[in-house]
């Protein structure tokens, strides 16, 4: 595993659960790599590019590439086509122009400059050096896979790079009826875990909503008799719809959510980075409400903090062993024993599971070889009968007996507390 930020080549991340198949396609461009994605009987292509910086020069690299990805589409004779990545591709400049003509000429989309305000305001770039601002990263698709597609954003929450990533939200539902999330929904309308706070906030907040409950009118005039008008149905089933609703906010408003880190774990992150990264955060937001400027002082505390920011962080990419060795070193000096074992815990390298058994590879035949070896076959009822017989009819043997008496005084002098049989 890389840190920090690593330079050549291209990558693409998977995760193993969200498709039947994945297989490489391989292509000797070193500025591109693809997957091909089986998703039921349907079948996906995903490009990672990396284009070259926009110049006259590099154009026919570019369109090298652009050649190279319709290739490769048309070999596969896969319809659904993703392409992600930096293209280096500013709108209205020569890259972005060949680009899109050559998805005019494949019908092709440029799929977030479809969905994202094209005004200025979004780009997925920004300079350390100059403060500008530039819109390289796209996605181009095929016209089949623009109908998948249900969000484009750009992620601004990212600081760790000079470019932002753009996600896209795709909904394969209707290709994989298996694609369902294998998680938990977070039902926030849960009674089984709830503390004395959240049923206090709950009571609180379904009290104040329901005392500005209004009765309707029209049900007062039939109150203590039997109501056949059809529109008072549908007055209760109001009534009733609000009371629910009312019910429902109180619950999620007493909800807690319990945040997740999904992402990677970085050591001394609290320690060190955190504040650096606050600081970054507020500095990035105030230059984007004074309309993003390429000088003066906020322009100058926002490249500042991103760069110490940058700094910190790759310091405990690069010093990770040394950071987790301070840490129980603190914790051994603050005498915070228990705390101080869970932490070397982590950090012994559990050992893994062998690949081969007895010259038996596979995790399943591994496990039945165990189950072969160590299992004991129960005896017949005949074997059982004819042991029972050895052992009466065995001289040697004497027999155990006891009466009905003998238990009943054994079991009334035992001592309360005083284990006996098993336990003892």
């Amino acid at each position: 595993m890389l840190h920090g930020r690593p330079y050549g080549g291209v990558a693409l991340l998977w995760r193993k659960s969200a498709f039947t198949a994945v297989s490489v396609v391989k292509s000797n461009n070193a500025r591109l790599c693809s997957i091909k994605c089986k998703i039921r009987e349907n079948n996906v292509l995903i490009f990672s590019v990396y284009m070259p910086t926009d110049c006259t020069d590099n154009l026919p690299e570019f369109t090298d590439c652009l050649s190279e990805i319709n290739a490769v589409a048309e070999d596969t004779g896969i319809s659904m086509v993703f392409v992600l990545g930096d293209f280096n591709a500013q709108p209205g400049e020569l890259f972005f122009n060949e680009m899109q003509h050559f998805c005019v000429e494949q019908k092709w989309l440029c799929a977030d400059f479809e969905l994202l305000p094209s005004s200025g305001e979004t780009f997925t770039y920004i300079s350390d050096v100059h403060g500008c601002t530039r819109w390289l990263d796209h996605c181009l698709v095929t016209s089949m896979a623009m109908g998948y597609i249900e969000n484009i954003t750009v992620n601004n929450s990212v600081s760790w790079s000079d470019h932002y990533p753009l996600e896209i939200c795709c909904n394969l539902n209707p290709l994989h009826t298996q694609f369902v999330s294998s998680q938990v929904t977070n039902n926030k309308i849960f009674w089984g875990q709830r503390d004395s706070d959240q049923t206090k906030l709950f009571t609180e907040t379904c009290n104040k909503k329901l005392s500005k409950l209004v009765f309707p009118m029209e049900l007062k005039e039939c109150y203590g008799k039997t109501c056949c008008k059809a529109e008072h149905k549908l007055v209760i089933d109001n009534m009733y719809s609000h009371i629910v609703s009312i019910l429902q906010s109180g619950a999620i408003a007493s909800h807690k959510t319990v945040r997740q880190n999904k992402k990677g774990y970085i050591t001394g992150w609290n320690r060190h980075v955190r504040p650096l990264h606050g600081r970054a955060r507020q500095c990035f937001q105030s230059w984007l409400m004074a309309g993003r400027p390429s000088s003066g002082v906020t322009y100058d505390d926002m490249r500042e903090s991103r760069r110490l920011f940058k700094n910190k962080l790759k310091w405990c990419q690069d010093h990770e062993d040394k950071i987790k060795m301070d840490i129980l070193a603190s914790t051994h000096d603050s005498k915070q024993f228990g705390r101080f074992w869970q932490q070397t815990n982590r950090l012994n390298a559990r050992a893994s599971l062998p690949v081969e058994v007895g010259g038996i590879t596979g995790s399943q035949n591994i496990a039945n070889m165990f189950k072969t070896h160590f299992r004991i076959e129960p005896l017949s009822v005949f074997d059982q009968m004819r042991d029972d017989a050895r052992d009466t009819l065995d001289p040697r043997i004497d027999p155990l007996r006891f009466s009905v008496c003998e238990v009943n005084d054994a079991i009334r002098s035992m001592k309360r507390g005083d284990p006996r049989g098993m336990m003892a």
